[in-house]
């Protein structure tokens, strides 16, 4: 069994505290796995680059939008996380789920496909421009091939007990203000990013959707797993 916890909007310190805590702890025997599932006050996050190659605009011209920038360890390059951005932590025990991780991270990426394609949304997992589709970073959902809505990065490493984990995950636009991305190169890519309420002009509540989104998410991973949202 996954559990997923709906931790509403929080600085994304408190959530990586909270995924690492859990990463620690699988110990094979009595630990769950754990989908945990928020929102965060306008940051970005950047890898293996510092922000300032990351950038559109000039250095000067970014420090001014006063947004923090959080260095963190998985993979992707730069992006922005902010309201109405679903992020998706995946603190999974890969032996213990014995599906291993390429599939889990086809499975739910063609869970978020599904999820998108009931409002009317057809995506692709590689953009069409052909000179960016082996570029790891790249993958994820494209709407129409063109815009980027779903963004992956999931790190999978050993934990303290020589536990196969993965930490990290995907991050969805719903209502996100897109504008954050364009003082960057997301993902280290010359592209567009876009939204579910970009796409099909429509206001959406983060919260409301958290249910139908573990539903979709079960459809695809049954028979193999159930995903129990935790709502105490």
């Amino acid at each position: 069994m996954i559990k997923a916890l709906w931790l509403e909007r929080m600085p994304i310190e408190e959530a990586l505290a909270w995924q690492d805590e859990i990463f620690h702890n699988q110990n094979g025997e009595d630990a769950c796995n754990h989908l945990l599932l928020c929102e965060h006050e306008p940051c970005y996050t950047t890898t293996e680059l510092p922000i300032e190659e990351c950038l559109r605009i000039s250095l000067e011209e970014f420090t001014r939008l006063n947004v923090q920038v959080i260095p963190v360890r998985r993979g992707g390059g730069a992006t922005f996380h902010g309201p109405g951005q679903l992020v998706v932590y995946c603190i999974i025990d890969m032996v213990q789920l014995k599906i291993g991780t390429q599939l889990f991270n086809k499975m739910i990426t063609e869970g978020v496909r599904h999820f998108l394609s009931a409002y009317g949304i057809t995506t692709t997992k590689l953009p069409c421009d052909l000179s960016i589709q082996d570029n790891q970073r790249a993958h994820g959902l494209w709407v129409s091939g063109e815009r980027k809505i779903l963004s992956r990065g999931l790190l999978v490493t050993k934990n303290r007990h020589r536990r196969v984990v993965t930490r990290f995950g995907f991050a969805l636009n719903i209502s996100t203000d897109l504008t954050y991305f364009s003082y960057i190169y997301p993902c280290g890519l010359d592209i567009e990013m876009t939204s579910l309420e970009k796409e099909i002009g429509r206001t959406f509540i983060l919260s409301d959707l958290i249910k139908p989104f573990i539903a979709t998410l079960n459809d695809v991973l049954n028979p193999l797993e159930k995903i129990f949202l935790d709502t105490t």
